[in-house]
């Protein structure tokens, strides 16, 4: 099988329902930024398996990559046919694992009232690159179920949402567990 199928050379890409939609629609780019999330969660992992950093978090962050692909193939069709397709859904224990997860790096965290500015560790910057990723995915996920006028699919939201914050509560974990202070914006 070859990787390429020329079928969107036209500028049009099927959903799962095999309809036709036009690769500049608001759909595609939600799932196309889901998608480059996925990658950029991709080069953290690649970054924190260099330095041995806890497996516990690097198989969270491989559960992560798995449900983006969930992602976006639940948008990769109207949510009346996910059950017709048998798609894997993203539920409340997802978001309940997620917020566990940041509760537990936070208690182990140092305590801040300020803004902290983005970087310290490589690592951490780049988890502070995969936050505003998923911030934007957000916003395009918002965009798209106004513009679309489809019914809202409440678990995606609070999911992402909420992915965001442990990217903003690892990124300071790491830094704190490199042993590398944190910029505070003054």
């Amino acid at each position: 099988m070859k990787i390429y199928t020329k079928m969107g050379d036209e500028g049009k890409t099927s959903l799962v329902n095999s309809s036709k939609i036009e690769k500049s629609d608001i759909r595609l780019d939600v799932y196309g930024t889901s998608d480059e999330l996925n990658s950029c969660i991709g080069i953290v992992i690649a970054k924190l398996k260099k330095i041995n950093f806890e497996n516990d978090v690097l198989e969270f962050l491989f559960d992560i990559q798995k449900k983006m692909f969930d992602f976006g193939s639940l948008l990769a069709c109207d949510k009346k046919d996910w059950v017709k397709y048998n798609l894997s859904l993203i539920e409340n224990e997802h978001i309940n694992k997620i917020e566990s997860m940041i509760d537990e790096l936070e208690s182990k965290n140092s305590k801040i009232n300020f803004f902290i500015l983005p970087g310290g560790s490589e690592e951490a910057a780049y988890l502070h690159l995969v936050r505003t990723v998923c911030r934007r995915l957000e916003r395009n996920l918002v965009h798209f179920y106004n513009l679309k006028k489809e019914e809202t699919c409440f678990e995606l939201l609070v999911y992402i949402n909420r992915l965001s914050d442990y990217f903003f509560v690892l990124a300071r974990y790491v830094n704190q567990s490199l042993g590398i202070s944190e910029e505070a914006w003054h």
